[in-house]
């Protein structure tokens, strides 16, 4: 009990532990990856009313536990304190703890509304305003996914691997969305990306599901490989106010069989960002535009 801080990677991989995992009301730090893979432990994890910090992947890979509570005493958690527990559907905070509270199984700032850590039985609350980095980052979802009106941003990675199953309702009020935010999460139909968008990430929507892409006219530039390997994806449109389609965008999107333009200037297209797609399909554009496209 004269232990303080749990360094980074300190018990990193030491899956052959069992039972429960009790930590010392001594300990007030947990460095990143602390406790990472710890396969076999089960029951609940309840963090002693002495730690104020828990650090990145400090608890990823606890596949059996069901619980895990946080006390009063918390006031930091990194991005993903939390990962690949599948079996996790009671995330509680202290209602006493002054930086963060709990909500349908979801840990969440008081200040800004910002949903840090979410499990699979979380529905987002709808006074929200963004989704945080890893929020759902492997947190296993069936069915379809509805982003509340009053979310503005999606942070990087923020359901990353989540592969959830069904289609993705983007709401008008969004603004902004990270880098690899939907990697691999698997959505399906079509993906209407509203008006008022203006950044989406490197690697966004990379080896989803979506058939329709449909672009909207606040966004400048496609950043690259943001709709990589989408290989059930058919048909692109692209607005007019886009000026440049990143490295990859499109890459390897082997189904696309529509690319509707409403650019009167041609895109700046970098390296590979079709490589993959039919030089035959059919590129709708403006009327009056086709000699400035030829030539681009």
């Amino acid at each position: 009990n004269t232990v303080t801080y749990v360094g980074y990677q300190a018990f990193d991989g030491c899956w052959r532990f069992s039972g429960n995992l009790e930590i010392p009301n001594s300990i007030e730090i947990i460095g990143g990856y602390a406790f990472n893979s710890f396969n076999n432990i089960t029951g609940e994890i309840n963090i002693p009313n002495s730690v104020v910090a828990i650090g990145e992947k400090a608890f990823a890979s606890f596949w059996k536990i069901t619980a895990f509570r946080i006390p009063e005493s918390v006031i930091y958690l990194a991005p993903g304190f939390i990962w690949a527990c599948e079996k996790l559907v009671t995330l509680e905070v202290d209602e006493n703890n002054p930086v963060y509270y709990s909500e349908s199984n979801a840990v969440i700032e008081r200040e800004t509304k910002k949903l840090v850590q979410a499990t699979k039985t979380t529905v987002i609350p709808e006074d929200i305003t963004a989704i945080g980095e890893m929020a759902f980052d492997a947190v296993e979802n069936k069915g379809n996914l509805v982003i509340p009106r009053s979310v503005i941003s999606i942070e990087d990675e923020a359901f990353k691997y989540a592969h959830f199953t069904g289609t993705l309702n983007l709401r008008e009020n969004l603004q902004y969305i990270g880098k690899y935010a939907f990697y691999f999460s698997y959505c399906t139909g079509a993906l209407y990306i509203p008006d008022g968008v203006s950044f989406i990430g490197e690697y966004t929507f990379t080896n989803s599901g979506f058939s329709e892409i449909h672009l909207p006219k606040s966004l400048k530039t496609i950043e690259g490989n943001t709709f990589y390997n989408c290989t059930r994806l058919e048909m692109v449109e692209i607005q007019s106010e886009v000026d440049s389609i990143g490295s990859g965008v499109f890459q390897h999107c082997n189904r696309l069989n529509c690319l509707k333009v409403h650019c009167e200037v041609p895109p700046e297209c970098w390296y590979s960002a079709f490589s993959g797609v039919s030089r035959d399909i059919p590129v709708h554009i403006p009327v009056g535009t086709l000699a400035e496209y030829q030539s681009a």
